[in-house]
């Protein structure tokens, strides 16, 4: 154990990550290394890189898998009081956990024991979820199910996207970073036990995750063009083999016109292009037609990239 108590490791990546590392050495504590990541070459790296500040910092960086046995030695011989992880994409093993006499601790990015596992932010929002937030706990060797330190409540609004989310997550992020460091500090953090049987655990998510089924209602499509357009891989809709990628909409129950057609058909009112649903309708804001760049729905209609009759996948379950 160090002589401050408040040298720790941090196993972290993502923009999350690297507010973490901010708030970490802001309230003075000392970082013996930081475990990253290397950033994936298929990847939109739009977050700061956490290797990046901590190299200016001069803090040792490893990219090596924190549970290699291999790092067991040397984690060891940091004398680190505390592992913190944020954002950190592997499980660390249960024998890493335990090299740490004052605990090791992780910042969930949903209000746990609801959401526990990977891409919260996206699965809160394509879910039609109201409120989410960020937990600190205590790490085990299940995912996201050790004891609760603290947490920060965030609304979610009706037109909420992924990234005006998850900048509300990090800056909430930094309430959570500033009460539990002073509370490890004075050895008063509370701890409460979670109740997983009132939560809930998804796995992660995949470009292909995003195909949008217009024989759903049009509010369930929107949640999941808002839970993964830009800063991620985005909707897309299906007309045949070509693919339409939908990054902005908005839901409607009804048209002025009150026309119906089969669910997957795209209208237009105005000159602006409506795809009908199971329920409701969705009016097209911006769409990718395949090969062609980002555009506007009306623009995309009035340049025939998206023609009324056009006839979007919809496969009946709803």
């Amino acid at each position: 154990m160090s002589q401050s108590g408040k040298l720790c490791i941090l196993a972290a990546y993502h923009e999350m990550g690297y507010v973490g590392l901010e708030c970490i050495l802001r309230h003075g504590w000392e970082v013996a290394a930081v475990y990253t990541h290397p950033d994936a070459p298929n990847e939109n790296i739009w977050w700061r890189r956490i290797a990046d500040y901590a190299k200016e910092n001069n803090i040792p960086v490893e990219y090596a898998d924190i549970s290699d046995p291999a790092q067991f030695e040397k984690l060891k011989s940091y004398d680190a009081d505390y592992l913190f992880s944020v954002y950190y994409r592997k499980m660390i093993a249960p024998a890493i956990l335990e090299i740490f006499p004052k605990g090791a601790y992780n910042l969930h990015g949903s209000l746990l024991p609801h959401y526990r596992g990977r891409a919260p932010v996206n699965w809160v929002l394509v879910e039609g979820q109201i409120e989410t937030g960020v937990t600190m706990h205590h790490m085990v060797a299940k995912p996201d199910a050790g004891d609760l330190v603290d947490q920060e409540w965030v609304p979610i609004e009706d037109d909420e996207s992924a990234s005006t989310l998850y900048q509300k997550l990090v800056d909430a992020s930094v309430n959570v970073w500033d009460r539990c460091l002073g509370w490890f500090e004075r050895g008063k953090a509370p701890r409460f036990t979670q109740d997983l049987t009132k939560g809930c655990y998804r796995g992660g998510r995949t470009p292909e995750d995003g195909k949008i089924n217009f024989a759903w209602p049009a509010k369930r499509c929107f949640d999941l063009i808002r839970g993964v357009t830009h800063p991620y891989p985005g909707a897309f809709a299906m007309a045949g083999q070509q693919k339409y990628y939908i990054w902005w909409a908005t839901p409607s129950a009804s048209i002025k016109s009150g026309r119906r057609a089969p669910a997957g058909s795209v209208l237009l009112e105005n000159g602006q292009p409506v795809v009908v649903c199971g329920d409701g309708y969705l009016r097209i804001d911006k769409i990718q037609p395949p090969g062609r760049e980002e555009m506007d729905g009306a623009a995309a209609a009035k340049s025939g990239q998206l023609p009324e009759g056009l006839a979007f996948f919809a496969s009946g379950a709803k």
